[in-house]
């Protein structure tokens, strides 16, 4: 995909808002205006996530997950969607027609407390350097 200007406002969709999106949105809210949602919430936000993000030198406090249905798209440019289901969800909806809407292919973060905590830590940090080579391969900025 070739470069482009960073839009105004983005909103970063994965299934639970825990992982993926949160950490889109901890990487791209340095830039713009950035929110992240889910399309199947879970009910508590993710300690490894905060941990991962902190490691990696970002300064972004982990919010509780959000419903997509609950996000005013009014003034969002862009909706990454970070799973195939979310982004099912998006065109279901015809929320495509507010806004453009990308695709971003990532891997499936593992359940926590499924795997071992250092483990978990492992995958999730694979997954934030996935999303620094989306970005920067996507926008006109160098995250690193």
């Amino acid at each position: 995909m070739a470069e482009k200007t960073l839009p105004n406002k983005i909103l970063c969709v994965c299934i639970e808002n825990t992982v993926r999106s949160v950490m889109l949105e901890s990487l791209l809210s340095k830039y713009t205006k950035t929110i992240s949602a889910g399309i199947d919430v879970a009910s508590f936000s993710n300690p490894i996530v905060q941990e991962v993000v902190k490691a990696n030198g970002i300064d972004f406090q982990i919010k509780e997950p959000e419903d997509i249905d609950d996000i005013d798209l009014d003034d969002v440019d862009l909706i990454i969607t970070l799973s195939e289901d979310a982004y099912r969800y998006i065109k279901s909806k015809e929320l495509h027609k507010k806004c453009e809407v990308e695709q971003w292919v990532t891997a499936r973060p593992p359940v926590l407390g499924e795997v071992p905590r250092q483990a978990c830590f492992d995958a999730y940090q694979n997954i934030f350097n996935e999303l620094v080579k989306h970005i920067e391969n996507s926008f006109e900025i160098k995250v690193r």
